[in-house]
């Protein structure tokens, strides 16, 4: 009887302990973001003969979280790479795209609240595109920055009350700029997407 009576007890406990454990998982109050690998698709130009173009991304954000609310901020670098572009009508050209840096303030909404295991959102936010100049790509002789609207969600799985995994996705829209240099970028609006996955720590927990 004492046997069953301590077992009981000892299941109590652990089972307190295990829902102490739950209510302990979430977003902290203030969050940083390691992103290792992630992917940008920019769609050619509508009318002016400027490329689509891809390329992988990596970066990082610094989050402060409420319990129905984030702000956010983060930035993103992605470096350019070799691949098919094309100016306009085919033949398409085998060109290096220059290095993008991306950065955002965001508005990022719980859609059920931050104090849970899986935390699903939505985003908004504005920030910049930087096509960073490169010596050996005529296209792009300079280095120019385009104000930049970005919309999206994504959901955050927290593993424990310190860390978690986060995939996100962001659809950004590139203001133009009159008179950008080259022929690779700038002289009209463009449209982007953008997906990443990532791993979240909480410096400073609920």
């Amino acid at each position: 009887m004492r046997t069953f009576a301590g077992l009981l007890v000892g299941l109590v406990l652990l089972s307190a302990g295990s829902v102490s454990a739950q209510t302990a998982l979430g977003a902290g109050k203030l969050e940083a973001t390691i992103t290792p690998a992630g992917w940008l698709s920019v769609a050619e130009a509508d009318t002016v003969p400027e490329p689509g173009f891809s390329q992988y991304l990596f970066g990082g954000a610094f989050a402060i979280n409420w319990s129905m609310l984030g702000l956010e901020g983060e930035i993103f670098l992605a470096p350019g790479r070799g691949q098919d572009l094309q100016y306009g009508a085919p033949p398409k050209a085998i060109d290096a795209s220059p290095m993008v840096v991306m950065d955002s303030v965001t508005m990022v909404v719980p859609l059920m609240g931050n104090s849970r295991a899986v935390v699903p959102y939505g985003a908004a936010g504005i920030g910049e595109v930087t096509v960073m100049r490169t010596g050996d790509n005529v296209t792009q002789p300079d280095t120019e920055t385009f104000t930049t609207g970005y919309f999206g969600g994504g959901v955050k799985w927290y593993r424990s009350s310190r860390w978690g995994v986060r995939v996100d996705y962001r659809y950004a829209v590139i203001r133009s700029k009159l008179h950008s240099p080259g022929d690779f970028f700038g002289e009209e609006l463009r449209k982007a997407n953008r997906i990443y996955g990532a791993l979240t720590v909480n410096l400073i927990g609920r």
